[in-house]
């Protein structure tokens, strides 16, 4: 009996190591974080969610083909000038939608392969998207005039995506580690 005694001892030593180990781990995580986290998802957080990482919440990860800010006005001013521009930038010409190849371009800027890298793939996407259609021509004027735009004014877009990525990972690291159903109580 007493050797059981010793051995449930020893278990909860440990246990309790291990707490103090998380709860460790959990404050230099905390202590940590990249500030443009607090700042960026700061923007999306609602006022009474708090402000750990486990309440972050972040733009989604597409958003078609308008990003806003300085490249959504530069590819619109571009797209203006185009003859048949529609004034959608998901779908410049009637019945010739971009939206498929602006969601892997965002996805694209997520995985942070290189700026160029993703803006090539992108045109190549639009290509395809423009031969099959009969009115080829006017399609390319657009595909071309995204790749400019994107090549352009696209950097801070890239800098965001690479934020959010970096941010969304530190968020999990924590919910996965740090949480109250995961981590040390309190947390």
């Amino acid at each position: 009996m007493d050797q059981i005694i010793a051995m449930l001892d020893k278990q909860y030593a440990t246990y309790e190591d291990v707490d103090k180990i998380k709860t460790n781990m959990c404050s230099k995580m905390t202590s940590n974080i990249p500030s443009s986290c607090t700042t960026f998802s700061s923007q999306y957080t609602g006022p009474y969610l708090g402000n750990g990482p486990a309440t972050w919440s972040f733009p989604a990860l597409t958003n078609g083909c308008g990003a806003g800010g300085l490249l959504e006005s530069t590819l619109t001013a571009l797209a203006t000038g185009i003859n048949g521009f529609t004034g959608n930038l998901d779908q410049p010409l009637t019945g010739i939608s971009f939206i498929s190849a602006c969601n892997n371009h965002d996805m694209c800027y997520a995985t942070q392969g290189g700026q160029n890298s993703c803006d090539t793939a992108f045109l190549r996407n639009l290509e395809v998207i423009c031969s099959s259609y009969s009115s080829q021509g006017g399609c390319l004027d657009f595909a071309y005039t995204y790749r400019a735009a994107v090549g352009q004014a696209g950097a801070s877009a890239y800098s965001n995506a690479g934020l959010a990525k970096q941010c969304k990972n530190v968020k999990e690291d924590y919910i996965k580690n740090c949480s109250s159903s995961n981590g040390p109580s309190g947390t």
